[in-house]
């Protein structure tokens, strides 16, 4: 049974830094939600510009962005971790 699907952003769901996600995708994150499939949307964008581009759907997936680095998941930002430069 498939409890959970992760997804890149650029090249998958949208084309290659496009700032807008093929519209099909919502319906998709929909049902996906409505069977109790978990949608984790895993990017190395900005939070702030993955965000922008589920936020049709935004309260029904989990959001992985810089690179990893910020985390939100149910609520707004669950971790947020700053790498150092050097």
């Amino acid at each position: 049974m498939i409890r959970l699907v992760i997804s890149d952003v650029d090249g998958t769901m949208v084309k290659e830094s496009s700032p807008q996600m093929y519209p099909a995708y919502f319906e998709v994150i929909r049902k996906l939600r409505q069977k109790g499939i978990y949608v984790v949307i895993a990017s190395g964008r900005q939070y702030p510009s993955v965000r922008r581009l589920f936020h049709e759907v935004e309260d029904l997936v989990w959001i992985i962005g810089d690179g990893g680095a910020t985390l939100k998941m149910d609520s707004p930002v669950e971790a947020f971790k700053e790498i150092p430069r050097e």
